[in-house]
């Protein structure tokens, strides 16, 4: 290990010190801009309050409890969002581009909320595809991408906030979800690793000149 690291490491006394030093109970200032840096993940909730769409009612109950980042799943469904069911009508399809996606009425309304922060969770054109197939799909998966940051820039480009395209526990998506069979230590690592693999490091590094 660094020897500059480890010299500069502080103890956990020296650690809890700092921290009982900055409550505001003991006197530590409140940030002015503390709504800015904390946030909070709606999706998949059990339960709503009111008898609008999900997604709309979880953004606003976020503003209510002084969040100013915000974390969604941003994914394509046949059908309806399944982590925003209640009370939603989303007639969404596959075929759909993540710019249209976010033209959805209800994306609409929530980034017209005064939040300063939107994470959007995308998983979008990663698969266990062959390496032809996965070239293909890749190519349409950056050209929505591209499309999808090129609307955000437009469209908000009078707001102050800030669009976070991400990606959730991306070792799980490789994997393949977070079953029994997606456990490689207790069931050994698949014949198509490496494939997979690939496919995952060529869906995180763009591969075109542009980006």
């Amino acid at each position: 290990m660094d020897s500059a690291y480890t010299e500069s490491r502080l103890t956990d006394q020296q650690i809890l010190d700092i921290i009982q030093k900055s409550r505001p109970s003991k006197g530590g200032a409140v940030p002015a801009d503390l709504r800015n840096r904390l946030g909070a993940t709606h999706m998949d909730g059990q339960y709503y309050f009111t008898d609008e769409p999900f997604i709309i009612e979880g953004a606003k109950k976020m503003i209510g409890l002084g969040y100013g980042i915000l974390k969604l799943w941003f994914v394509k469904a046949d059908g309806n969002q399944g982590g925003y069911r209640f009370n939603s009508d989303w007639k969404l399809s596959r075929e759909m581009t993540l710019k249209e996606l976010a033209q959805h009425p209800y994306y609409k309304e929530v980034f017209g909320m005064p939040f300063k922060v939107f994470a959007l969770n995308i998983n979008e054109g990663y698969g266990r595809a062959s390496r032809e197939d996965q070239t293909q799909t890749l190519v349409r998966i950056e050209n929505e991408f591209y499309e999808l940051t090129k609307y955000l820039l437009t469209e908000y480009e009078k707001r102050d906030v800030t669009f976070i395209l991400e990606m959730w526990e991306g070792d799980w998506t490789l994997r393949g979800g977070t079953g029994t069979g997606s456990r490689w230590k207790e069931n050994g690592v698949p014949e198509d690793a490496p494939v997979r693999v690939k496919n995952f490091i060529d869906w995180v590094h763009c591969p075109s000149e542009r980006c």
